[in-house]
């Protein structure tokens, strides 16, 4: 399960200073920072991608051997020191030829104890990056001994025209074993993507998979995507990550992967997303905060392989919990932060109304298996509590070459159909005289002409399922404060600890609106 402590102050800086115009040659293939050289005066080695799958394999035959961790000098860095340190934006290594994007450089330090190699491509030709502290800024605070101590980088983050063209705006990082996060157009960083889970929710303990080398194309076209190719290596599997980046309105990144088992492994995730829910109003109970919400998403969508759009709020549980939906080559998944009004959190510093939407479409056929959300209890909003991933049905055996892709949007909603009613808020609270009212929100704006389309509240007819307890009056009304409808019911759990709602609304029959799923649990 993860329990990754996100690093809130460092990661999360927006940097926007232009890349000084500064030859390519003196910024990154001198020997020291500062120094100049051409391309010829570095040895560099021929790139291909059927390189790198052979170097998986050849890996994934042999044992296990974890490089080694970072240098002690930096890893006994105060979260103050490390917060300080700045990479000099006017070493900024260009990926395209106007410079358009660029990459900075992330130092190691505290619990970035990852390390990682760093190379560039161009012309076919590998150019690695070697670690020099005189890429940063260390901050007064810092020792003065870190100037000439070695060591590796903890990842890497790009910068480009996101919010507007004549700025660069960071828009992807890359920090921790296989984390990585995107911004879309007016977003601030929310929730993660990961290369794979493995072991979730063993007792053994799960296991984290590194990115332990990348490769940086530099692009001979301009307005083309950003080309990444990542190494990534664990005790159980190694394999080749590919990532094609675009930013912008929707950041779109095309992903293909190629892995190679260590050993048989049958309780495994692929496109897993790490996110964080604390409260809103299904819990907000539990919490004594002044705020509305807390949450990075709010809940997962599910776009079947049978074609149903589906629901699931997300939970702040008691105790661990486990949902798999089942399924046979999905259409899509994702966390969704739907929760977009100021008001809905009142936090005036963590922006979570601006948080993105992650959607995972995959390409090709998935098979059977589930899309399978964790839910794990926290008391703080620093601490990441939801994994959604794919999990196949068949297991990956040891030896065998696996290939998939998927296209992974940082965006602002899932992409639901025009032609549904959409969830946009659940509301649960108690009645004087027991048991629970049930409140689900639903919004039609996404519908083009809802009166030509016929949808009106008084036609609708909700359809209520759930495993344990009594559902009684469901009552569908226009909500004229959100120009959509509202479903409320009373549910009386009766000697239920926890129950499976599912709920639909048709017309004439015909289901008009996503399917809303929840596991309600006494609290």
């Amino acid at each position: 399960m993860s329990s990754r402590i996100r690093n809130i102050g460092f990661v999360l800086v927006v940097a926007t200073a232009a890349a000084v115009s500064v030859p390519f040659a003196a910024r990154v293939l001198a020997d020291n920072v500062g120094e100049t050289a051409t391309p010829q005066s570095r040895p560099t080695a021929p790139f291909s991608h059927e390189n790198l799958v052979e170097q998986a394999k050849s890996l994934s035959e042999r044992r296990y051997e974890p490089l080694s961790p970072t240098n002690e000098n930096w890893a006994s860095l105060t979260f103050d020191q490390h917060r300080a340190i700045r990479f000099k934006s006017d070493l900024s290594l260009p990926l395209s030829p106007d410079d358009a994007v660029s990459a900075q450089l992330l130092p190691p330090g505290r619990a970035l104890n990852n390390p990682v190699r760093l190379n560039l491509v161009e012309e076919g030709r590998v150019i690695p990056i070697p670690f020099d502290p005189a890429f940063f800024s260390l901050g007064k605070s810092a020792p003065n001994s870190l100037a000439d101590v070695g060591g590796d980088y903890s990842g890497f983050r790009l910068h480009g025209p996101l919010n507007k063209p004549e700025t660069q705006d960071e828009f992807v990082v890359f920090q921790g074993a296989s984390y990585f996060r995107a911004l879309a157009e007016g977003h601030v960083y929310g929730l993660s993507a990961r290369g794979l889970a493995i072991d979730i929710g063993a007792e053994s303990g799960e296991e984290f998979p590194v990115f332990t080398e990348f490769w940086l194309q530099r692009e001979a076209v301009a307005d083309q995507p950003i080309t990444l190719y990542a190494l990534m290596d664990s005790p159980s599997i190694t394999g080749v990550y590919t990532f094609k980046i675009m930013p912008g309105k929707t950041t779109e990144m095309d992903m293909s992967v190629v892995l190679f088992p260590r050993r048989e492994l049958n309780n495994f995730g692929l496109a897993p997303l790490t996110s964080m829910f604390l409260f809103d109003d299904t819990n907000r109970h539990r919490f004594d905060d002044f705020r509305s919400g807390a949450h990075d998403s709010d809940g997962l969508a599910i776009h079947n392989g049978a074609g149903e759009w589906l629901w699931r709020p997300l939970a702040n549980p008691l105790g661990v919990q486990e949902s798999a939906f089942v399924d046979r080559n999905p259409r899509g998944f994702g966390l969704v932060q739907r929760s977009r009004d100021f008001e809905d959190f009142g936090d005036l510093a963590l922006h979570y109304n601006d948080r993105p939407t992650a959607w995972v479409e995959p390409k090709g056929d998935w098979g059977k298996g589930s899309v399978t959300l964790v839910e794990l209890p926290t008391e703080t909003e620093t601490f990441d509590n939801i994994v959604a991933y794919w999990r196949p049905t068949a297991p990956f055996l040891k030896g065998e070459r696996y290939e998939f892709a998927y296209a992974l949007s940082w965006r602002n909603t899932a992409p639901v159909t025009n032609d549904l009613l959409k969830v946009i808020n659940t509301r649960i609270g108690a009645r004087p005289q027991g048991g629970k009212i049930m409140v689900i929100e639903y919004d039609g704006s996404n519908i083009p002409d809802r009166e030509s389309s016929g949808i009106q509240a008084e036609d609708l007819v909700p359809e209520i399922f759930t495993s344990k307890g009594l559902v009684h009056y469901p009552v569908v009304e226009p909500n004229p404060h959100t120009g959509g409808v509202r479903l409320t019911f009373q549910y009386d759990p009766q000697e239920a600890n926890s129950s499976e709602f599912r709920v639909v609304l048709r017309q004439d029959g015909q289901r008009v609106s996503e399917k809303w799923l929840y596991r309600w649990t006494r609290s």
